[in-house]
């Protein structure tokens, strides 16, 4: 039977986010934005269950989604926009309509009046899923509901659907207007630790300049953005939709990609980036596409870059027991149009791609990647043959970690904008969790460098008992193809 996920959108960004998901979701599986087929029914090529069901009529498809925030200015847009594509009884906004004031102890504490009925419509639509897996949760780390209610949500869910999968896209970096973000982020970093399977980061600036380098755009806005957000999130959930012979199930992937918690932090690389509306008609293949995200700066990601010229496999190191940064796992989603679209490539030729891209692995394994493969959607006319989704769990994420951490301790060794966190704690010693939180990161960031050492697998985890990591796994899957 096949596996449903629920996708909880939360927050001004998850929503917004949600919102081109779902328009991009609806057209890959030949939905309209009123839930009518736009096309007969290609029974047998697209699993429309995973994240659609039926209407009682039979005659429209609703997603299986679940739209929150505290304030209705972006509930409002999206359900104006397409009023009859999402469940109405599946769209919360708090009365008050006050927001959280980018403070995530508001997000946090104002949800305990209004967590029970988010969850009452979360139960409702768990009920109406045959074969549940999983949650999948859209939200932003910096701002307020996305990171404080974002967080009692996840919190919630894994204590209530304990069994389940709960995976995240978190949007972070970029320019913001929000002064205390890095507390936010801080705080958020915690509970994602914690919660969450699997995180797949969304790098505000590194898609801004891709936007602007790639896709020649002079001025992105939210709307491209989001656009190349849902491109990532349609491709991650490709193989579960269109019969991938493996990593059928968001349980697939997270236990490939996440072998050692709390490190599930993954990075993206998607080609090829050009507009669906664009007349430019692309040449690819899948050796190209597979070639082109396994460019180390094809990473979107603001993360710093190894040193592509030391490589712990079949390279030069300076120290044989330690590596600048390397690939813990990764795996590669190749979409073509034909059933043939597994790239003539063999384990060989994928390994000596890896190494003429400078893809540095852990001097305790030999290859940490992996590829699949699935066809692109038959509903859609697309203008290139070929698509690919790298999802990579690099240790230079931890680089990302730092400076968010950076920019904390600046801000709380001036004690800077505390009055309203402390304010909003309900009684909750603030100061000591935001120091808490700060802590379980730096912990976060240490386990990231120790992995780049050859002793990684053999160091004693205790020290790092306050994140989670009870034990350590080896990667089971050599660099391969299915």
């Amino acid at each position: 039977m096949p596996s449903s996920i629920i996708t909880v959108h939360v927050g001004q960004c998850g929503n917004q986010i949600g919102d081109a998901f779902w328009q991009t979701m609806c057209e890959e599986h030949g939905i309209g934005l009123d839930g009518a087929l736009t096309c007969e029914d290609k029974q047998g090529e697209d699993r429309k269950e995973m994240f659609f069901y039926e209407s009682d009529l039979g005659n429209r498809y609703v997603p299986r989604s679940v739209l929150v925030d505290l304030e209705p200015r972006v509930l409002n847009r999206i359900m104006s926009r397409e009023p009859v594509l999402h469940n109405i009884e599946n769209v919360f906004q708090s009365p008050g309509g006050q927001g959280a004031g980018n403070n995530w102890a508001n997000g946090y504490n104002q949800s305990g009046e209004l967590i029970d009925t988010i969850f009452d419509i979360l139960n409702r639509e768990s009920e109406n899923a045959d074969c549940l897996e999983g949650f999948a949760l859209c939200h932003s780390i910096t701002g307020g509901t996305g990171s404080g209610l974002g967080s009692k949500i996840m919190e919630q869910i894994k204590d209530r659907f304990p069994k389940t999968i709960l995976q995240t896209y978190s949007v972070y970096g970029g320019q913001t207007d929000v002064i205390v973000a890095p507390y936010n982020s801080i705080l958020c970093l915690e509970w994602l630790m914690e919660n969450s399977d699997m995180t797949v980061g969304l790098d505000n600036q590194a898609l801004n300049r891709l936007a602007t380098d790639t896709m020649r755009i002079q001025s992105p806005t939210i709307e491209h953005m989001n656009s190349m957000v849902s491109r990532i999130m349609t491709s991650l959930t490709a193989p579960m939709r269109f019969y991938s012979p493996i990593y059928t199930r968001m349980s697939h992937l997270a236990a490939y990609l996440n072998p050692f918690p709390p490190m599930q932090f993954i990075q993206t690389a998607y080609a090829p980036f050009t507009p669906l509306d664009s007349k430019f008609v692309t040449n690819t293949s899948p050796a190209k596409i597979l070639s082109r995200i396994m460019e180390p700066k094809s990473l979107i990601s603001s993360a710093t870059l190894p040193n592509a010229a030391k490589s712990a496999i079949g390279g030069e190191n300076i120290d044989p027991k330690r590596v600048e940064h390397c690939m813990l796992s990764a795996l590669a989603i190749l979409q073509t149009e034909t059933k043939n679209h597994v790239p003539d490539l063999g384990i060989a030729g994928i390994y000596q791609k890896a190494q003429k891209n400078n893809i540095i692995y852990p001097p305790w394994s030999s290859s940490t990647l992996n590829v699949t493969s699935c066809k692109l959607s038959p509903y859609v006319e697309y203008k290139h043959n070929a698509a690919g989704l790298l999802l990579a769990n690099h240790t230079n994420i931890s680089t990302v970690f730092r400076q968010i951490a950076r920019q904390f301790d600046q801000l709380r060794k001036r004690g800077a904008f505390l009055t309203e966190f402390v304010n909003a704690a309900d009684g909750v010693d603030t100061k000591k969790l935001m120091d808490e939180s700060r802590e379980k990161v730096a912990q976060l960031i240490d386990l990231y460098e120790e992995a780049t050492t050859s002793g990684f697998l053999d160091m004693d985890m205790g020290k790092f008992s306050g994140v989670g990591t009870d034990t350590v796994s080896t990667i089971g899957s050599p660099v391969g193809m299915h």
